[in-house]
């Protein structure tokens, strides 16, 4: 899972959240500099099972969200 922007992160106030909501929840990774957050590794998902990934971004103060996204993967 990979989200990327246009602008430099670093100093806007802001960060980028990836976690999972299904089948456990999961911060996967936190991103407040650069253009892009990427889950390290890999991430297994099994046959016939879904997982649901969410990309927020929040504010560094108070860590409100802002705007998100959520996809769903099924392991076909």
């Amino acid at each position: 899972m990979e989200a990327r922007w246009t602008g430099d992160a670093r100093g806007s106030g802001y960060y980028v959240l990836i976690s999972t909501t299904e089948p456990v929840a999961r911060d996967y990774v936190r991103c407040s500099t650069g253009t892009s957050c990427l889950v390290p590794g890999k991430v297994q998902l099994l046959a016939n099972q879904e997982m649901s990934w969410s990309v927020k971004l929040l504010t560094v103060r108070g860590n409100k969200v802002v705007a998100g996204y959520r996809a769903c993967l099924d392991g076909r």
